[in-house]
């Protein structure tokens, strides 16, 4: 090695030296309800909510419902009991809430 030559280690430096090298796992595999809603809070947390009109929808892989959260709850407050999921006729088919009338076009869409 050159005097020039420094190692991963030797280059780690700042905030790098501080983190861990490898993630924890979370001990359990969130469901797609969880991610979402998950999604919603940081969204919320970073100011991509100014109103609870907006909505999000996932089409989960081979699957033709869609998750997509409530109509008048904001983002902020979602757990991932409060997502729904509608099918393409845009009828909520699992959820306790109704959703956005607008939620024809994201049925459209996909």
């Amino acid at each position: 090695m050159g005097r020039y030559d420094v190692t991963d280690d030797e280059r780690r430096g700042g905030l790098a030296v501080w983190a861990p090298s490898v993630m924890p796992p979370l001990g359990i595999d969130p469901t797609d309800e969880q991610k979402l809603a998950l999604a919603f809070r940081i969204l919320a947390d970073t100011g991509f909510s100014e109103n609870m009109a907006g909505h999000i929808t996932w089409q989960r892989r081979g699957d033709d419902d869609l998750l997509v959260n409530p109509w008048g709850l904001w983002w902020d407050e979602l757990a991932a009991s409060d997502i729904c999921t509608v099918n393409l006729n845009a009828e909520v088919v699992d959820g306790k809430w109704d959703v956005t009338p607008a939620i024809h076009i994201h049925t459209e869409l996909h």
